[in-house]
């Protein structure tokens, strides 16, 4: 040990760049003096050294973003330097802030930590607190939104900057829990995230955190307050413009959904009605599911656009709801209403509703198959009875690449009635696994009924998938049929031992179902956030056992065969040994 490079009961010093102190992390003097006494610049080499400053103070510059943003339009310009009155306002504001910048605060281990989000239009940013006797900066984090990232809507945004936040501040996210402070629905919006697919996958990242969600309070902290006031969300206090039609025909009742952001930024949403309903009742249901989609998206006020008279003359007063069905869809229609600071709904000609109008044929269209039958005769046999005489004829069928799904027999059959045929990659061994695993199910079942009381597969079959449909599947943490139908079926063993619900049943139980059917998308869409999560979990199990392996230049390395076509099984998998000579 170097007595001289070493200081004990130091009250002051400079580590990795910053000053540390009892007060606690502190910018260094010498970086701010740099950045202050800077001329402005010239060329674009001095934009270079002025943003590399700023990045260098980043975590104590609480809009970091907003005050190097006209710099990083020069440097996007890149051919042309041009420095502007903008540019120079932008400067001048930054070297005054530079004089009152934070002390941040150390987290301490076993207190929570608090998250503030905020974005603007071309920028996000975050502000991790800790609470003492008050609240004191520990992080700023900033972000200035590219391309796709700056159509993001405004809960979107948010989302985006958790999600960022938890890429670059991993320490944080694993060793403290995460309280969220915003008054945006952001938590809500995760747990039902079917409004976008984005959001899916950000769940996805989230859910290995122990994060919490808690309404914004007043804030005191000056640093705090210049981050929220300065750098807010004006989105939700904005006015949204709602679209809503339906279709019903001999195929399908389908809705609707065009919702116009304030920056005029579109957003679809098609749904197909598993029942029939009348057009009366498919327009309250497009009501409804707009009102659903604004409150997604954290919406306050939301005007709605409809070409239906009835619906919209029923909900504002000026007529009498005389249906039992309806007066259920209005109540619904109220409660949800509730959640939002106005709601407006108004009467359009169809003329100028014809983006929302085509979008609902198009929903009452939608019908999904799925084939499990093994021979090609079967096939067909299934493909009749189950799905043409059920359904109707399909535009397309998917299957895996088995033999008796591209045989020339069923191929041609196909042709007759019009019906592509779709093939799953076999690249995505995922996808072809998926009946396979189920086939493996059923039989492993089968073979425990059959080996306990004997007797027949075709006549035990009917009862196993009777019990797979009735099994809460790990993945998902619902059953099969709740999935399906919204609700769960009475077994056996209930009747026998009388459960809760048999016993407190009510026959008058229309109004309970009629609410699980309007909650079956939240649980559908939580079923596959879990289901995503649990995959994930699945592939990180498996990737611990992976054994990682390097190659250099000058490796000897063999090259595997992929099977094209028939392969006999006496060909050698690997041919020829072959050398690195360069790795990328």
């Amino acid at each position: 040990m170097n007595p001289q490079k070493c200081l004990f009961g130091a009250k002051r010093g400079c580590f990795l760049g910053y000053i540390v102190t009892e007060r606690g992390i502190e910018a260094n003097s010498s970086k701010v003096k740099a950045l202050q006494d800077m001329p402005p610049p010239r060329n674009l080499k001095e934009v270079q050294r002025l943003t590399g400053r700023i990045t260098a103070l980043s975590r104590f510059i609480s809009r970091m973003a907003d005050w190097s943003l006209p710099f990083f339009k020069i440097l996007r310009r890149a051919t042309k330097f041009q420095w502007d009155e903008e540019c120079d306002q932008a400067f001048e504001e930054l070297k005054v802030y530079l004089n009152s910048l934070p002390v941040l605060a150390k987290p301490v281990i076993g207190e929570p930590l608090r998250i503030y989000l905020s974005s603007t239009e071309h920028a996000v940013g975050l502000a991790f607190v800790r609470l003492d006797d008050e609240e004191q900066s520990v992080y700023f984090l900033s972000h200035i939104l590219k391309d796709a990232e700056s159509r993001y809507i405004g809960l979107e945004k948010l989302a985006f900057t958790l999600v960022l936040a938890a890429r670059r501040l991993r320490p944080y996210f694993l060793a403290y829990t995460i309280i969220v402070m915003t008054n945006s629905p952001l938590g809500r919006v995760l747990l039902n995230p079917e409004a976008s697919g984005r959001l899916i996958k950000w769940t996805t990242k989230l859910s290995k955190f122990n994060i919490q969600y808690q309404p914004r309070s007043v804030i005191k902290v000056q640093a705090l307050a210049d981050f929220i006031t300065e750098v807010q969300n004006l989105e939700p206090e904005a006015l949204r413009k709602i679209f809503v039609d339906r279709s019903s025909t001999r195929l399908g009742s389908g809705i609707s959904v065009l919702m116009l952001s304030p920056q005029e930024e579109r957003m679809h949403l098609s749904v197909r009605l598993d029942y029939r309903a009348t057009n009366n009742e498919a327009e309250y249901e497009s009501l409804i599911a707009g009102l659903q989609a604004a409150r997604h998206v954290g919406a306050n006020r939301v005007i709605l656009y409809s070409d239906s008279q009835l619906p919209a003359q029923q909900l504002s007063g000026a007529f009498e709801i005389n249906n039992a069905r309806l007066r259920l869809y209005a109540e619904a229609f109220d409660k949800l209403k509730t959640n939002f600071g106005e709601v407006v709904v108004q009467k359009v000609p169809r003329a100028e509703n014809q983006a929302a109008d085509e979008l609902a044929k198009l929903a009452s269209s939608i019908s999904s198959v799925v084939i499990q039958q093994p021979i090609e005769q079967m096939v067909k046999k299934f493909i009749w009875q189950h799905i043409i005489c059920r359904f109707g004829i399909p535009r397309c069928l998917v299957s895996d690449n088995e033999r008796q799904f591209i045989g020339q027999e069923l191929r041609e059959w196909c042709e007759g009635y019009g019906i592509q045929k779709h093939f799953t990659s076999v690249a995505y061994p995922q996808s072809n696994g998926q009946v396979e695993v189920a086939n493996r199910e059923i039989l492993r079942i089968l073979r425990v009924r059959l080996d306990h009381i004997g007797g027949s597969w075709v006549d035990e079959l009917p009862g196993v998938l009777w019990a797979i449909h009735k099994t809460p599947k790990e993945g998902a943490g619902v059953t099969p049929f709740h999935l399906v139908y919204g609700g769960e079926a009475v077994v056996p063993v209930e009747v026998s031992v009388e459960s809760d619900r048999i016993q407190s049943y009510d026959g008058d139980n229309v109004e309970r179902r009629l609410l699980e059917l309007d909650l079956i998308d939240a649980v559908r869409a939580k079923a596959v956030v879990r289901l995503t999560a649990y995959r994930q979990r699945m592939k990180q199990n498996y990737n611990r056992r992976v054994i990682p392996r390097a190659f250099h230049v000058g490796d000897l390395v063999w090259k595997k065969v992929k099977s094209i076509g028939d392969v006999s099984k006496l060909e050698a998998p690997w041919t020829w040994p072959f050398k690195v000579i360069e790795k990328l």
